[in-house]
């Protein structure tokens, strides 16, 4: 006896679920991430402020090193706005380009949970029926198996 169609579609549309569901919740991890990137950056710029001319600090190069340094002017920062591209800025602005792309990382992580909360929803919907066609097929199996033995 082979699955009915009806058990491999859902199957399909349950296995699709989960695969989108998986990429969302890896994208939205992505975003959340940048989101704490221009979080730090935004406290960094506010603290650099506050900092004199040719203030030495301390400048991580890697996740084990360091290299000390001397910031000539904390009051002009090169900001990264895309494909290679950085703008020299003053911190209000460098600060304004920071709230900015937060601003969009955040609309984007409301979407993003969005979709995970709603593909969520959809497999709890399907869930009792995927079991329950996999417990009839269970069945099936088991009935042939005691058929093949009675013969």
């Amino acid at each position: 006896m082979t699955e009915s169609p009806d058990y491999q579609q859902l199957l399909v549309h349950a296995y699709n679920l989960q695969m989108q569901l998986q990429a969302s919740m890896n994208e939205l991890s992505q975003v959340e991430n940048m989101l704490e990137g221009l979080s730090l950056t935004n406290e960094v710029i506010d603290g650099l402020n506050e900092a004199p001319p040719n203030q030495e600090i301390i400048l991580p190069i890697g996740s084990y090193a360091y290299i000390k340094a001397k910031i000539p002017n904390p009051d002009n920062f090169l900001i990264h706005i895309g494909r290679k591209t950085v703008v020299e800025r003053d911190s209000k602005q460098s600060l304004d380009l920071i709230r900015k792309k937060r601003d969009q990382f955040q609309k984007q992580k409301d979407t993003l949970k969005k979709i995970v909360d709603e593909l969520t929803q959809k497999l709890k919907e399907i869930e009792p029926y995927v079991t329950q066609f996999q417990q009839q097929y269970q069945q099936q199996q088991l009935n042939l198996s005691s058929k093949d033995l009675n013969v």
